[in-house]
């Protein structure tokens, strides 16, 4: 087969994957709304953060940490955001009325109606998504039509951990735009691009940390001296920052604050880690959480550790360096998900699909798409306010989550080490 019917094949492969998830992404955009509809909104608000104070707490992972990061004592609070974040918002702290900033703990919702509040929590999302919505559209349009490259960047930014991330007005959402931007350019053949996209990575790093592991995606390529650089971004976007606050103090302070913060989380279907199904374990079959915890863990840590250096797909390789953060418990909630969006792009525009490519297909589908939850009459017909484990029946998409990214994560190592054995032996007969 020649060159030219390759491409076309691979091209009508990927029209054929990202318009089959067109149509689940409007199957469920059009029941959501009919639940929607049926429930005077309630059937997907109460899918979103929860509001634990009998007010709405939309937007407040922004607002918060404008207050939290008002002073320079803010890991003295027990904040977790790395110094970089807290300098973002350090700066915005002083672009807004002072007494907002000082607010009480109880009237830290002020902000939500203040003007001036509202027009900087609007220009972070618009770059945001803008940005977002600009690098997947044109690495789609790699192969995609132009059309239909913009749906679908259109339809990635709507999809439901996205929708959490916007609702939250989460920091994560701007990580997000410098991480992928280092994924889909860091082997740009224009240099200053591809040094752009170190310091993009970097600066996301700065912002969340956890971005730091697609570095490794240049020790996977050997690109040791962009290694290197790339250390030298991190040490000032990540480290530097520290001597704006107490140094190496505050360095001591935020590790334990994180830990602090792991420890007190307790384990529910917001989390999409392996715990999450030891959780399951305990529940149903009544075995020890703390031995299925490192039965589940380190197995499926190792296996993604070792499958980004076996497997020879780009997004399987991103999906497992990814994976790796999203199964830590610090880290590894609903709005994590938004990470997917970088290799679920790159696994439509591989260069072949196999068939098994289609389960694949469905287990992105079930992790991004709004999943309807058109039986939310039946369970709150009151439309009050569910407490305890009962918020979580109203919330398909976060039952569904921790055993589909687990699911995903065992059969790539699954089908990563089989096809290497196969390979192996078929060279051995050779």
């Amino acid at each position: 087969m020649n060159q030219n019917n390759q491409s076309v094949l691979q091209k009508n492969s990927s029209e054929r994957m990202a318009r089959v998830y067109l149509i689940l992404f409007a199957a469920s955009a059009v029941l959501t709304v009919i639940g929607m509809m049926l429930t005077n909104g309630r059937s997907f608000t109460d899918t979103l953060y929860y509001s634990r104070y009998g007010v709405t707490d939309a937007f407040m992972d922004f607002y918060n940490s404008i207050r939290d990061a008002g002073t320079r004592e803010v890991y003295k609070k027990g904040i977790i955001y790395p110094p970089l974040a807290n300098l973002f918002f350090f700066f915005l702290s002083k672009l807004i009325d002072p007494a907002l900033v000082a607010a009480p703990f109880k009237e830290r919702f002020l902000m939500q109606s203040d003007m001036v509040c509202q027009m900087l929590l609007f220009g972070f999302l618009f770059v945001s998504l803008a940005l977002t919505i600009h690098l997947m559209r044109q690495k789609a349009g790699e192969l995609l039509p132009d059309g239909l490259a913009w749906v679908l960047a259109l339809a990635l930014a709507l999809a439901y951990p996205m929708l959490y991330c916007i609702q939250r007005g989460n920091l994560v959402l701007l990580s997000l735009a410098l991480t992928m931007f280092f994924v889909f350019y860091r082997s740009d053949e224009r240099k200053w691009v591809g040094e752009l996209s170190l310091i993009a990575l970097a600066v996301a790093s700065g912002f969340k940390l956890y971005p730091a592991v697609l570095g490794l995606l240049l020790v996977r390529d050997k690109d040791y001296k962009r290694v290197l650089r790339l250390l030298a971004y991190g040490f000032a976007f990540t480290v530097l920052p520290f001597f704006f606050y107490d140094g190496f103090e505050s360095m001591k302070d935020l590790a334990v604050n994180l830990q602090t913060f792991s420890e007190a989380k307790r384990i529910t279907p917001v989390f999409v880690t392996t715990d999450v199904l030891a959780a399951y374990a305990e529940m149903v079959l009544h075995l020890d959480f703390h031995i299925m915890h490192w039965l589940l863990f380190l197995p499926m840590m190792a296996a993604a550790a070792v499958t980004v250096f076996l497997c020879e797909e780009e997004w399987k390789r991103v999906f497992c360096l990814v994976y790796l953060f999203m199964n830590l418990n610090s880290s590894g909630q609903t709005y994590i998900l938004i990470f997917l969006l970088i290799p679920f792009v790159l696994f439509l525009l591989q260069k072949e699909h196999e068939k098994t490519d289609w389960l694949y297909l469905l287990l992105f589908a079930v992790l991004l798409i709004i999943v309807p939850n058109l039986y939310y009459r039946f369970l709150n017909p009151d439309g009050v306010l569910l407490l305890n484990e009962r918020k979580f029946l109203v919330r398909p998409n976060q039952l569904l989550a921790a055993p589909a990214l687990q699911a995903m994560m065992l059969l790539i190592a699954v089908q990563t080490l089989f096809g290497r054995f196969v390979k192996k032996k078929n060279a051995n007969r050779a």
